[in-house]
Formats: C-alpha cells, structure tokens, sequence
C-alpha cells in the first residue's frame, strides 16, 4: 500500500504499487495482515474475517 500524509492513497501488489509511487521509507510487514486504524467504537475481527 501506498501511504501519504498519514492516509492511505493506493493499494495493490508490491511491484505495482513501487511502479506508481516513490517512498523515502519502505516498511516491510512480512506477510502480515495490516488494518488501518478505525474510528469505531469496537470491531468483532473474527466475524469480519472468517464472516
């Protein structure tokens, strides 16, 4: 994913996304699952993912 001025601006596979955008940082997440930070109050992530 692409990330300017703290929001999410592209999303995609690494070789597409480092195609379209130039970083002066690059964080690798090593296969992890990575979810933005939400604004509600709470989130059942076992229904949302296994839902």
């Amino acid at each position: 994913m692409a990330i300017r001025d703290g929001k999410i601006v592209a999303i995609g596979k690494n070789d597409e996304i480092l195609k379209l955008y130039n970083a002066d940082e690059i964080k690798d997440a090593k296969g992890q699952t990575i979810f933005p930070g939400f604004i509600d109050a709470h989130a059942h992530f076992v229904g949302v993912l296994l839902g």
